[in-house]
């Protein structure tokens, strides 16, 4: 009897446990929402370029007459040339002084000049005007091209009085002046990496897609090797081929299933972050976007470079994939930060740095990059074996096959057992692999 009430006592505190632990997840989901706008940093678009507000000369001539200051029209000796006005309050000539000529530092050509006796400013009516590329939002004043950099120049407000500067001089000890990044990235080169077409058509290859579907069990699921792969389908099937004809099948097939690896998010959140992978004995980055509710891999990009296109070529297919995104949770590199201005999105950052909690509201999305990085983990168990690709073409093909597997194929312990798109029926691995290259191949 003792032993019969102690066991049942175990058993309701373990169900105790468990819905404790369901609550705890769904309260931290609850927070999590709860602190989105605190935790996001948003970048604004571009300023745009416009002139410093101005008294029209009216109000000027009427403000003048009322503290006793009366301005009258200047006697012209000789004639204005091509009946010019003031361009910063608008005066007619009437109120325009000749004031002689302006040479040109570039050429010979002379300009005639004017001063308006109204405000003051003077011009050049017929000489080339030369718009400054941007203006100060705070002061009105040209920005100066600073540095040039790769993928953006950067432009300074050199104006000792700007209000923007002032600011920051009573509140630190170092004054900052306002700066802005031009990015001249052209969108038709930010595009997703893609494997080139093979040599060998899927549809050509001799063997049967029995064949095919166990060499890419062999090789993706369980992490072996090509030749280890073409190994053991002699030991098991009698099958022999060589692990260049398994290579050839893989590239075929990644090609094939390349469209499915873009995959849609109806998520708000997505997270972001880059892992390294060696191409011809050259340090390459896979940049990956990750939907953490739906454990699904939204894009991912191969590039020889860890820089702003990169990040902008993975922001801008994420936010293709995921129209409801809110915000996009990485580390502390800069790039992603850069990406989002230069794309000019309006989509939140939130920025996490380490594994370990800094009383922040970023805390809460901590998570969301622990789930990435176990991803790669997965994928590192994998990679592995292959010892480095020797060309990007290998490492496509490699990395889409991983992501079918991991979005088609592997089950997920917070999904219930299920993987995170559920289009195959069967129960059977084998039987899975053929239904999806049978609707690849539909597609194609």
């Amino acid at each position: 009897m003792v032993r019969t009430t102690h066991r049942w006592l175990l058993v309701l505190l373990y169900y105790l446990a468990t819905k404790l632990r369901h609550y705890a997840i769904s309260w931290q989901q609850s927070l999590r929402h709860a602190l989105l706008p605190y935790a996001v940093k948003h970048y604004h678009p571009r300023w745009q370029v416009y002139a410093k507000p101005v008294i029209n000369w009216e109000t000027r001539l009427l403000n003048a007459q009322k503290t006793s200051k009366p301005i009258s029209p200047v006697k012209h000796r000789k004639p204005l040339p091509d009946d010019p006005h003031c361009p910063n309050c608008g005066a007619p000539k009437e109120y325009l002084y000749n004031f002689g000529f302006v040479f040109s530092h570039s050429s010979d050509e002379s300009f005639h000049k004017v001063r308006c006796k109204i405000c003051g400013f003077q011009t050049a009516p017929q000489r080339p005007k030369r718009m400054p590329a941007f203006l100060c939002p705070y002061c009105g004043y040209a920005l100066a091209k600073v540095k040039e950099r790769k993928g953006f120049s950067i432009y300074k407000c050199k104006n000792r009085h700007c209000q923007y500067r002032l600011n920051n001089l009573r509140a630190n000890t170092k004054a900052i002046s306002y700066i802005f990044r031009d990015y001249h990235l052209p969108l038709n080169e930010l595009q997703l990496s893609c494997p080139y077409k093979p040599k060998v058509d899927f549809v050509l290859i001799r063997y049967s897609t029995t064949s095919v579907a166990l060499a890419v069990i062999f090789h993706i699921h369980l992490g072996l090797s090509l030749r280890e792969t073409a190994y053991w389908l002699w030991q098991l099937y009698g099958l022999s081929v060589s692990h260049q004809t398994i290579a050839n099948w893989t590239q075929s097939l990644a090609f094939l299933l390349s469209r499915m690896t873009r995959i849609s998010s109806d998520s708000n959140i997505i997270a972001g972050d880059e892992t390294f992978i060696h191409i011809a004995g050259q340090t390459a980055f896979w940049n990956v976007s990750y939907d953490p509710e739906n454990a699904r891999i939204v894009a991912h990009h191969i590039s020889y470079q860890r820089d702003t296109k990169a990040a902008s070529t993975l922001i801008r297919a994420t936010v293709e994939s995921a129209p409801n995104l809110k915000a996009f949770v990485s580390d502390d590199w800069n790039p992603y930060a850069l990406a989002l201005a230069s794309l000019n999105k309006s989509n939140g950052h939130i920025i996490v740095k380490g594994l370990k909690s800094r009383g922040v509201p970023a805390d809460a999305f901590l998570l969301y990059k622990d789930l990435l990085e176990r991803f790669f983990r997965t994928f590192k168990q994998r990679y592995r074996r292959t010892l480095g690709f020797s060309n990007l073409n290998g490492a496509e093909t490699f990395c889409i096959l991983f992501v079918v597997y991991y979005s088609y194929f592997r089950p997920h312990m917070r999904l219930d057992g299920r993987p995170p798109v559920s289009i195959l029926k069967n129960q059977n691995v084998l039987r899975n692999w053929q239904q999806l290259i049978q609707t690849a191949l539909k597609a194609a």
